[in-house]
């Protein structure tokens, strides 16, 4: 008796057991030929989810064993004996839509609905083959299990396009009328609302197959859910902790938490639906609450914030994209309360800068090059938050100055940002809560920081100019120049060091002295020369050499 090519009538009990596994692992891998409309398409067993259960096979092998002694049948020690196995249907599944896509030119297209000059257009789709999967399943498991090495011919089967023509132009009726105007759905206790225009309405629309095998039109959930993002309509709210709002003459003013939210997105499909179909074109919005806000009203009016600790105040020219980033962090940050002896991380709190959070793509500086990134300029926050914190006398954990100075900020004592470093992290060492209050102009960015001093004081500078490094000369080819000549592209810049210092003065005499060195890299200085002049390690080296320059003829004396 065989399995394959192992003579299990001759192995032992205990040599059975390993004889089948190596088997197995060899014949998984073996190439298996499948034609598709002509096409011969190589797989192995194993691609094609065929799975073979090694103990069950060692068993039913045992029993035809016992079977086969007792009855002493002639042919028995000629016999196959196929192994206990089975096929994974979503293997098997994809590898036969991979082999429609290669193998078939005339596969079938269902039928379709599609918005066109104003109207909905159906698209009747058209007849095809596919595979007959309910076959092909049962030859291949029949195919794999004999041991079989020639190719194997698959099925195919001839589809007709669904729904058919008549049913197709009942539903484009239908569509038409569920888009016939725009549409409202809103929350019934939250100030949540969304209108929906026809034409939006129209690329939302689709076909579905229901289990009685029947279409019907409907909206997609996965369209619904892209185009909300891509209008940047806020499916969920996080709960808002109580604040302090600033009034005048330094007056705190609580206001109180509030509840978080998420659109329901799983039902909200089926109510734009409904909404469609009824005579007001107004639906309802499934609202999920959230968890309820960490910081109440009440906790708040006990933290002891009563005076500013620190302020600062940075410029930048007015209405570059920047600016929107540097407002809009301000914005996410404007009323956060830091309890006593929680440490606060900027990175953590607002997260990856992106689109959908109101971000936009401004220049910023990456690996010493300015580069477009979505949340560019909020470096500039960092640098008036920084100071601002710097003067609160509170601890700063984190914080990295920039590659280079800009003279915007102050030297030395400035501060980057970016994701996922640096960050810039503080720790509230006050028993008093501390608020961060933003404000901004045009041309300004404010960061206020309220809380209680507690008698402290804070004196602080910066030293002067140490070790400074010259800027390295690239030379780059311009072949425009005449040999004698150059222009310089980047006048470059000089770095330096500087020595960073903080005292903060207790109420009781204790001081905190903090002290840092922030290094300025100097900046490429580029200049454009003839390339007969280029070395031949300098890019664009060409091995031209420049011309003689000849001496003029001296006129003779008189």
């Amino acid at each position: 008796m065989w399995l394959d090519d192992i003579p299990v009538t001759s192995l032992s009990d205990r040599e059975l057991g390993p004889a089948i596994h190596d088997w197995w692992e060899t014949y998984k891998r073996r190439p298996v030929t499948v034609i598709v409309s002509d096409a011969a398409l190589d797989t192995t067993a194993e691609q094609l989810g065929y799975r073979v259960d090694i103990p069950a096979t060692l068993d039913k092998v045992r029993q035809v064993r016992k079977i086969g002694l007792w009855k002493w049948w002639r042919g028995y020690k000629t016999a196959k004996v196929a192994p206990a196995a089975q096929l994974s249907d979503p293997e098997l599944d994809r590898l036969i839509e991979d082999w429609e896509k290669r193998a078939i030119a005339n596969r079938p297209s269902n039928a379709a609905l599609v918005y066109e000059k104003g109207g909905v257009v159906a698209h009747p789709g058209q007849s095809g083959f596919v595979i007959d999967r309910g076959t092909t399943r049962q030859l291949i498991l029949a195919h794999l299990s004999a041991m079989n090495r020639t190719a194997l011919t698959l099925p195919l089967l001839r589809v007709e396009p669904q729904p058919d023509v008549t049913a197709l132009e009942t539903l484009r009726q239908t569509a038409e009328r569920l888009i016939k105007s725009g549409l409202v759905l809103e929350a019934a206790e939250l100030p949540i609302k969304i209108h929906f225009s026809r034409i939006e309405l129209a690329h939302l629309l689709t076909l579905v197959r229901g289990s009685d095998g029947s279409f019907k039109v409907v909206f997609d959930a996965e369209s619904l859910a892209q185009l909300l993002r891509q209008r940047r309509v806020p499916v969920e709210l996080p709960a808002k902790n109580a604040t302090l709002s600033v009034a005048a003459a330094n007056r705190f003013i609580v206001v109180p938490e509030s509840v978080g939210y998420k659109i329901s997105e799983s039902t909200l499909a089926a109510r734009l639906l409904e909404a469609a179909e009824s005579g007001t074109r107004r639906g309802v919005i499934d609202v999920e609450m959230g968890q309820p806000a960490k910081l109440k009203a009440a906790d708040v009016e006990h933290l002891g914030i009563r005076e500013l600790m620190g302020a600062f105040t940075t410029r930048h020219p007015c209405c570059q994209p920047r600016v929107k980033n540097i407002h809009r962090i301000a914005d996410l940050l404007d009323g956060v309360i830091v309890q006593p002896g929680e440490t606060f991380s900027v990175n953590d709190f607002v997260g990856p800068r992106s689109l959908g959070k109101g971000f936009v793509m401004a220049p910023s500086i990456e690996d010493g090059e300015m580069v477009e990134t979505i949340g560019g300029g909020v470096s500039q926050f960092a640098t008036t938050m920084y100071n601002a914190l710097l003067r609160a006398g509170l601890e700063i954990t984190e914080r990295r100055a920039h590659t280079y100075w800009f003279d915007r900020y102050p030297m030395g004592h400035e501060a980057t940002l970016s994701i996922p470093k640096p960050d810039l992290v503080f720790r509230n060492d006050t028993k008093a809560g501390v608020l961060i209050h933003t404000e901004y102009t045009e041309k300004t960015i404010t960061v206020k920081i309220y809380g209680d001093l507690e008698g402290r004081r804070v004196a602080f500078g910066v030293s002067g100019m140490q070790e400074v490094e010259q800027p390295a000369i690239e030379r780059l080819p311009n072949a425009d120049l005449s040999p004698d000549k150059e222009h310089t592209k980047s006048g470059g810049r000089i770095g330096w060091s500087v020595m960073t210092w903080r005292t903060v003065t207790l109420a009781n005499g204790e001081q905190k002295k903090d002290e840092r060195k922030v290094t300025y890299k100097p900046q490429l200085r580029r200049i454009e020369v003839h390339p007969c002049r280029l070395k031949p390690d300098e890019p664009g080296y060409t091995g031209e050499k420049c011309p003689k320059v000849e001496p003029e003829d001296e006129e003779p004396e008189n």
